[in-house]
């Protein structure tokens, strides 16, 4: 059973915060969709908080990153960055929260989480989008967590035989320097730093072991989201990408890419844990 109750959080606004006496989260209530805050319920945020003067992670036309986690479309482009500072729905029930927004007009999609609670400290985050314009669109939900500044994150590698081809496809930003010293491979998985002073950097893989972590002061998110065999997936067949700035580092999983008509859905699923690293 889980308990809510809205607060101001920050300089934030009013917010939901919702709590099953192992983990709490905080999702805005006038902006988003934005996951604020995911935290042990004696740990901070693992998540980045974009502070209220900051220029950065900004679009003149009001768009904020805020930090947090949120639901974009893949492939990116300026539709992406439509300002989503309305006021968002709340509904809350035995053991979980949906939250939705208001259409996006320049997508022409309307955007919904929903957050269901286990008995621990483990979270299912279901993204939803329908599209409510007339034509049909080619599309790919993409769930983003930023990340706080200051820690490491493992992509664990798929393992096994490959008896024909490559195992694996690596794409890389035209920004990205693959000798970025930030970034370590190895046989089982790649890790990354968060650190200030190096350019963006950002790399997404066809493949995974479908399991992501980060490590940061101490405690450690994980999310999962399992890759659909024989589907397509966008930005030459990405299923998760990742990327480092000053400010943060982002983890991203995609959904196969949807035809959606008029009226339609379509999902996609992560699953969230934490935990106190062991001393």
């Amino acid at each position: 059973m889980i308990r809510a109750k809205k607060a101001p959080y920050k300089h934030f606004g009013e917010c939901l915060f919702v709590t099953n006496s192992k983990v709490e989260i905080i999702a805005a209530c006038g902006f988003g969709i934005r996951i604020l805050s995911y935290a042990l319920c004696d740990g901070g945020n693992v998540f980045f908080e974009q502070p209220e003067d900051m220029a950065e992670l900004t679009t003149e036309t009001g768009w904020r990153i805020y930090g947090g986690h949120r639901l974009w479309i893949s492939p990116e482009s300026e539709r992406d960055y439509y300002p989503d500072n309305q006021p968002v729905k709340i509904e809350v029930a035995e053991n979980e929260v949906d939250i939705s927004q208001r259409t996006d007009p320049w997508l022409g999609i309307k955007k919904e989480i929903s957050l269901r609670f286990s008995d621990d400290a483990e979270v299912e985050v279901t993204h939803k989008i329908t599209n409510d314009s007339r034509q049909t669109q080619e599309l790919s939900l993409w769930a983003i967590s930023c990340m706080a500044a200051g820690g490491t994150e493992k992509i664990r590698l798929p393992q096994g035989p490959v008896p024909w081809g490559p195992r694996l496809g690596i794409t890389a930003w035209d920004y990205t320097n693959l000798g970025d010293t930030r970034v370590t491979y190895h046989n089982d998985c790649i890790e990354l730093r968060q650190c200030k002073g190096k350019r963006k950097y950002k790399i997404g893989l066809s493949d995974s072991g479908a399991r992501y972590e980060y490590r940061n002061r101490g405690i450690v998110f994980a999310k999962t989201a399992a890759r659909i065999p024989g589907k397509q997936y966008p930005d030459g067949g990405m299923c998760y990408e990742t990327f480092i700035c000053d400010h943060m580092l982002e983890m991203e999983t995609l959904s196969p890419v949807y035809r959606l008509a008029g009226g339609k859905t379509a999902t996609h699923c992560e699953k969230w844990n934490i935990w106190k690293e062991e001393e």
